[in-house]
């Protein structure tokens, strides 16, 4: 299974610049930022993952594990041992940028999603390849621009691309997920702020804050997809789609004039 995707060289570069970000090259050699379940080589500092017995573990959405390196063009190897918990239906995945590699999803399938893959592709039942807590091996090689993806040592998909992939890591979304071993073999890139540590960017935790959300629709038993909406110029009039299912499925359409 290939799928073809745009160069995002460009697209990178203008990202890094926008952020006002400098960065350091870092040896080609194996990195192990997680090694016989203890971090050697990244922080946990910015996250809510925690140092258990035997793992590192995290949950809940917003939650990424990740070191703040970008992978440079060209071949890599990322090797990981991880389980999850509460596994069904959950959405973790791996992440490289806005592209992941889906664990499973909302139909209890792998999944790839992302710009890289022109959206949603539903793989195979994910129970069948990520037996329920077990733990598994999680493999993603890149070699002359191929990427291939493999879980305890058989490829469940490939895709063309060779990089450079700004940010990478673990996303354990609506469910638990523990790592072993996480290790990188490849040019990194360690992105560095400008601005000293002292300055943040303030965040809105939205799930909280009823007040700011607006119900687009609902219909029971029914799966809506993300909404998407534009404002035009007028300044009041917005469109939104969504699809009726989990990246696939009808397009709902609606139009309203009061500026949402």
């Amino acid at each position: 299974m290939e799928y073809f995707f745009p160069d995002m060289r460009m697209i990178t570069i203008g990202m890094l610049a926008c952020a006002a970000i400098f960065s350091v090259c870092v040896s080609a050699d194996d990195r192990g930022l997680i090694q016989n379940g203890r971090v050697t080589n990244m922080t946990l500092k910015d996250s809510d993952w925690r140092q258990a017995a035997k793992w590192i573990e995290g949950a809940g959405v917003g939650n990424d594990l990740s070191d703040g390196v970008t992978l440079e063009a060209g071949d890599f190897r990322i090797k990981a041992r991880l389980r999850m918990l509460k596994q069904s239906g959950n959405a973790t995945s791996f992440f490289l940028g806005l592209n992941h590699f889906g664990f499973e999803g909302a139909r209890d399938t792998m999944f790839l999603s992302g710009p890289f893959f022109g959206g949603v592709k539903l793989l195979g039942p994910a129970e069948q390849v990520v037996p329920r807590g077990e733990w598994i091996d999680f493999e993603m090689v890149c070699k002359a621009g191929v990427i291939r993806f493999l879980m305890n040592n058989k490829e469940q998909a490939r895709a063309m691309h060779a990089g450079p992939f700004e940010r990478i890591g673990f996303r354990p979304w609506r469910a638990t997920m523990q790592v072993q071993q996480f290790s990188v073999r490849s040019k990194l890139v360690k992105i560095t702020p400008l601005l000293s540590r002292v300055y943040t960017i303030p965040t809105l935790h939205l799930s909280a804050q009823k007040y700011r959300q607006v119900i687009v629709d609902r219909e029971k038993g029914q799966y809506l997809g993300h909404p998407t909406t534009v404002l035009l110029g007028d300044g009041k009039t917005m469109l939104i789609v969504y699809p009726k299912g989990h990246g696939k499925g009808g397009i709902v359409y609606k139009r309203i004039t009061d500026g949402g």
